[in-house]
């Protein structure tokens, strides 16, 4: 016991590193991959050049051509890294890949700073970190260019997380909460991560801060659904009865859910089904 407690803060800092480095070398050689990254990144003309039409395509054009050209979201943070990255400083696949695992590794020590803050230093906090940056459900997100917004979102989630945990003024929360929600929509769940923090640790909720990012998500989600619509993302229900629509969405929530503990097959396209409430792939 004396040992777990003794853990000294700079061998969790080194592992981290370095183990999620090993892990995540192989992928600087990658280039480009499959589906997305060629006509997202590297022959995308619209972020080729950095200009003030550029700029105004990435956060006001919302027409259904320059939404499809942006990947059809709207997500200008992504974007702007994307035009960072390629336009300004015409970096090669290689490099982007060195930003792309520098970006990750950002990530993964705010969220060890969550984690510090949620459960006290110790061998627990170092040991759940090390498991979340090697964990290959990450793989995607880091190896594939077209998956930063995956990473951006991660790093500002994180951090609006743990300046929440620390007190951090309405400001500053709200400024992590913006970059978060624009880097990729499913930051949303932002003001349920709020909520599990202060229920975690057992103290007052934050009401003024939870509300105001309430707030802040409604309005991002808005435009979220919004693009969504135009672009034609925005699907019918799967059924027309309240019970069916619950059990379809069991099945697919499922399936995430099982993506974020094991390792399964991906695959671009799958079968989206129709099932009742009894139907034993729902139950």
């Amino acid at each position: 016991m004396g040992r777990i407690q003794n853990f000294r803060p700079r061998w969790g800092v080194l592992s981290l590193f370095f183990l999620t480095v090993l892990v995540y070398s192989p992928a600087l050689g990658a280039g480009y991959l499959g589906y997305d990254d060629h006509w997202l990144i590297r022959d995308n003309t619209l972020l080729g050049e950095a200009s003030a039409e550029t700029l105004r395509a990435i956060f006001l054009d919302l027409r259904f051509d320059t939404r499809i050209a942006l990947g059809a979201e709207y997500l200008p943070v992504r974007d702007l890294f994307t035009l960072l990255l390629r336009g300004v400083l015409e970096l090669s696949p290689e490099a982007m890949h060195l930003v792309h695992l520098l970006l990750y590794l950002s990530a993964v020590f705010v969220v060890r700073a969550v984690l510090i803050a949620l459960v006290g230093p110790g061998l627990l906090a170092e040991l759940s970190a090390i498991l979340f940056a090697i964990h290959p459900v990450h793989a995607e997100s880091v190896v594939w260019l077209a998956g930063s917004k995956d990473l951006l979102a991660l790093n500002f989630t994180a951090a609006a997380v743990h300046s929440y945990l620390r007190g951090a003024r309405l400001g500053i929360l709200s400024t992590f909460a913006l970059l978060a929600l624009f880097s990729k929509s499913t930051s949303v769940i932002l003001p349920g991560l709020f909520l599990l923090a202060d229920l975690a640790l057992r103290r007052k909720i934050r009401r003024a801060e939870l509300l105001l990012t309430t707030l802040i998500t409604g309005a991002a989600l808005a435009m979220h659904l919004h693009v969504g619509d135009i672009v034609g993302m925005i699907a019918p229900p799967l059924a027309e009865n309240a019970a069916d629509v619950f059990a379809s969405a069991s099945v697919i929530f499922s399936r995430y859910l099982g993506l974020s503990f094991f390792i399964h097959p991906h695959s671009i396209v799958y079968d989206v089904g129709r099932y009742g409430p009894f139907d034993p792939a729902a139950v």
